[in-house]
């Protein structure tokens, strides 16, 4: 499974900042929105510590337990009955 990184949303502030600078013509800044959008997609891309694994027993333990009725009550009942199960 993939890990949760929070490049995407700084290469998306950095994007911001650069077309911000891009439109009002603030060439400096503009540059600097680009260094980090490309400093930060570097950054991710030599990154390789990226997934983890997830034990098959560990992935059927949970959906048995979100599967297994609460207090008695089979939310799945009345879905197999107008199914015809």
């Amino acid at each position: 499974m993939p890990r949760n990184t929070a490049a995407g949303a700084v290469i998306a502030a950095f994007g911001l900042i650069m077309c911000f600078a891009l439109i009002w013509h603030i060439w400096d800044l503009a540059l600097f929105g680009l260094a980090g959008m490309v400093a930060t997609f570097i950054q991710r891309t030599y990154d390789r510590d990226v997934d983890y694994y997830v034990p098959a027993a560990e992935v059927a333990r949970i959906e048995t337990a979100l599967r297994t009725p609460a207090y008695g009550i089979d939310p799945w009942a009345s879905i197999q009955c107008r199914m015809g199960g």
